[in-house]
């Protein structure tokens, strides 16, 4: 359930280091592996490692374990920032005869 938040947190506008301590756990070749350790406990995770392909500058993966050990795996394959999406994307029309119930 945090993914969305961690996601929008790390590529978010603020520092990255605002949020976590960060440190480089290893370089492997062209990858970089850097621990996060919240600094304020509030996303409940006990361990965040984010992977750096330092040959295309993008992020490779993000991986996480949360507070009951559930451990999560994100991965990039293929990026592409800056680009120009059609509104419409985002617009949602439900079918002719669905029957919508608004709270």
């Amino acid at each position: 359930k945090n993914s969305p938040i961690i996601l929008s947190e790390i590529f978010g506008t603020r520092p990255i280091k605002s949020l976590f301590n960060v440190t480089l756990n290893r370089k492997d070749g062209g990858l970089l592996s850097y621990n996060l350790e919240e600094k304020k406990p509030q996303f409940g995770l006990k361990n965040l490692t984010i992977l750096i392909d330092t040959k295309s500058q993008r992020v490779a993966s993000i991986d996480y374990v949360d507070e009951v050990e559930n451990e999560t795996k994100i991965e990039f394959r293929s990026t592409q920032f800056n680009m120009n999406i059609r509104k419409s994307l985002f617009q949602y029309k439900p079918p002719a005869k669905a029957q919508v119930t608004e709270y």
